[in-house]
């Protein structure tokens, strides 16, 4: 096991690898497994946070801060990555599980308390054929998504950019959620359609900024299909399953961090 509690150790390393620079506050970083990599793009700062590589050949590629007190508790080869410019509230815990993906994009909004799951972490079975029903599957949340405090986000789901879900709402295991959408609820369901959110702290607005805010005059952060553009969610999952962890930190690289398309992530 080699654990990093200060950003000196990186050299004292052997079976694993950190890429980029960090800081450490009463954080840690333990790689209980062998031949992992954690990249951090962009000076990543942990605060108060732990993540933990429990296994082997996993990739972690940080391009934003993760927020107070995030857990990040990852297996064998799987990936969790994050993309530029997302905010994450605190006391946010993702578990990436039985060799799957947690991809987040993007400009998202993750806020206090809410967890990401890529496993029910027990099989169940169904009693008469004996086969398996609870597979476990990746995560993918794209650009400039929001999602509410103490949510629940299950296996298998796929959110579009610009959806948002709202508040201590559970997202139901393999679900779709479509781009430019609200949901709420326990289980979560669509409560409109066509709707998009702006990152701006409304608080603290006075009244002139509140006058101001009734309209938005740009189409920004709406989001549509594009040919070429467009991801293949299910594609694009079963490749990054499918390379060895130094092929995948490569792949995540050229796919997420050097894609500028907009649309990327759209869900319809």
């Amino acid at each position: 096991m080699e654990t990093i509690t200060d950003e000196n150790q990186v050299g004292d390393l052997v079976e694993n690898k950190v890429i980029g620079s960090f800081k450490l506050v009463n954080s840690k970083i333990n790689f209980v497994g062998r031949n992992n990599i954690l990249v951090c793009d962009s000076n990543i700062n942990f605060l108060n946070a732990t993540l933990t590589f429990q296994g082997d050949n996993s990739v972690v590629y940080l391009r934003s801060d993760l927020g107070d007190a995030f857990r990040l508790l990852i297996y064998n080869n799987s990936s969790f990555y994050v993309g530029r410019h997302s905010l994450f509230g605190a006391g946010i815990s993702v578990n990436v599980n039985e060799c799957q993906n947690v991809i987040i994009g993007d400009d998202c909004i993750l806020s206090n308390q809410l967890h990401i799951f890529s496993s029910d972490y027990c099989s169940i079975y169904d009693c008469e054929s004996k086969s398996r029903k609870n597979h476990s599957r990746s995560v993918y949340i794209g650009d400039h998504v929001w999602l509410g405090r103490f949510s629940h986000i299950s296996r298998g789901v796929k959110i579009g950019s610009g959806a948002i879900i709202g508040d201590e709402s559970f997202v139901l295991p393999n679900s779709r959620i479509s781009s430019n959408t609200l949901s709420y609820g326990n289980p979560s369901r669509i409560v409109d359609r066509d709707v998009f959110f702006i990152k701006d702290f409304v608080a603290s607005f006075r009244p002139t900024e509140t006058l101001e805010s009734q309209h938005y005059k740009s189409d920004v952060f709406i989001f549509n299909f594009v040919e070429k553009e467009t991801f293949n969610i299910d594609a694009v999952d079963k490749a990054l399953s499918n390379l060895h962890v130094e092929s995948r930190m490569n792949f995540i690289k050229k796919l997420f961090v050097k894609s500028k398309h907009i649309n990327r992530f759209y869900i319809g």
